[in-house]
Protein backbone atom coordinates (compact mmCIF):
# COMPACT_ATOMS: atom_id res chain seq x y z
CA UNK A 1 0.00 0.00 0.00
CA UNK A 2 0.93 3.11 -0.99
CA UNK A 3 0.44 5.99 1.72
CA UNK A 4 -1.48 8.90 0.33
CA UNK A 5 -0.50 12.54 0.53
CA UNK A 6 -4.00 13.55 1.65
CA UNK A 7 -6.86 11.37 2.72
CA UNK A 8 -10.67 12.76 2.27
CA UNK A 9 -13.00 12.58 5.52
CA UNK A 10 -16.01 13.68 5.41
CA UNK A 11 -15.76 17.51 4.46
CA UNK A 12 -12.41 17.56 5.61
CA UNK A 13 -8.85 17.22 3.54
CA UNK A 14 -6.64 15.60 5.93
CA UNK A 15 -2.79 15.89 4.76
CA UNK A 16 -0.76 12.96 5.48
CA UNK A 17 2.87 13.31 6.55
CA UNK A 18 5.88 10.82 6.61
CA UNK A 19 8.29 12.90 9.19
CA UNK A 20 12.01 11.91 10.84
CA UNK A 21 11.90 11.41 14.88
CA UNK A 22 8.10 12.13 15.26
CA UNK A 23 8.32 12.04 18.86
CA UNK A 24 10.59 10.69 21.88
CA UNK A 25 8.13 8.60 22.96
CA UNK A 26 9.29 5.21 21.05
CA UNK A 27 5.92 3.75 21.27
CA UNK A 28 4.82 7.11 19.31
CA UNK A 29 4.45 6.47 15.57
CA UNK A 30 1.91 8.49 14.22
CA UNK A 31 -0.33 11.36 14.95
CA UNK A 32 -3.59 12.93 14.17
CA UNK A 33 -4.13 16.93 14.62
CA UNK A 34 -7.87 18.28 14.45
CA UNK A 35 -6.63 21.69 14.35
CA UNK A 36 -4.07 21.87 11.17
CA UNK A 37 -5.80 18.65 9.73
CA UNK A 38 -2.95 16.63 9.64
CA UNK A 39 -2.06 13.31 10.08
CA UNK A 40 1.69 12.56 10.47
CA UNK A 41 3.50 9.25 10.70
CA UNK A 42 6.98 8.18 11.49
CA UNK A 43 9.03 7.62 8.53
CA UNK A 44 11.36 5.79 9.89
CA UNK A 45 9.49 2.47 10.55
CA UNK A 46 9.01 -0.58 8.43
CA UNK A 47 6.21 -0.29 6.05
CA UNK A 48 3.74 -2.91 7.15
CA UNK A 49 3.81 -0.96 10.50
CA UNK A 50 3.35 2.36 8.66
CA UNK A 51 -0.04 1.16 6.85
CA UNK A 52 -1.25 0.27 10.60
CA UNK A 53 -0.13 3.55 11.94
CA UNK A 54 -1.91 5.21 8.76
CA UNK A 55 -5.43 3.67 9.67
CA UNK A 56 -5.23 3.90 13.15
CA UNK A 57 -4.64 7.98 12.44
CA UNK A 58 -7.69 7.52 9.62
CA UNK A 59 -9.44 6.25 12.49
CA UNK A 60 -8.74 8.98 14.86
CA UNK A 61 -9.59 11.71 12.47
CA UNK A 62 -13.08 9.96 11.90
CA UNK A 63 -13.62 9.44 15.75
CA UNK A 64 -13.06 13.33 16.09
CA UNK A 65 -14.69 14.39 12.68
CA UNK A 66 -17.99 12.55 13.77
CA UNK A 67 -17.66 12.69 17.38
CA UNK A 68 -18.43 9.00 18.28
CA UNK A 69 -15.87 8.82 21.23
CA UNK A 70 -14.30 5.50 20.59
CA UNK A 71 -12.03 4.41 23.47
CA UNK A 72 -8.25 4.33 22.32
CA UNK A 73 -8.61 0.51 23.00
CA UNK A 74 -11.21 0.15 20.84
CA UNK A 75 -9.72 2.63 18.31
CA UNK A 76 -6.91 0.91 18.28
CA UNK A 77 -8.47 -2.54 17.78
CA UNK A 78 -10.32 -1.26 14.78
CA UNK A 79 -7.69 -0.02 13.27
CA UNK A 80 -5.67 -3.43 13.22
CA UNK A 81 -8.42 -5.49 12.61
CA UNK A 82 -9.53 -3.30 9.72
CA UNK A 83 -6.01 -3.38 8.25
CA UNK A 84 -5.79 -7.11 8.54
CA UNK A 85 -9.10 -7.69 6.82
CA UNK A 86 -8.04 -5.06 3.67
CA UNK A 87 -4.64 -6.79 3.57
CA UNK A 88 -6.06 -10.36 3.69
CA UNK A 89 -8.59 -9.63 0.86
CA UNK A 90 -6.31 -7.69 -1.69
CA UNK A 91 -7.88 -4.28 -1.21
CA UNK A 92 -4.28 -2.77 -2.26
CA UNK A 93 -1.54 -4.56 -2.74
CA UNK A 94 2.01 -3.93 -0.42
CA UNK A 95 4.09 -1.50 -1.64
Amino acid sequence: MIIPDKIKIGARDIRVCQVDHLSDDEARWGDYCARTGTIRIEAGIPDDMKEGVFWHEVLEALDDIYNLKLSHHRLSVLAVAFHQVLKDNAFFKSS
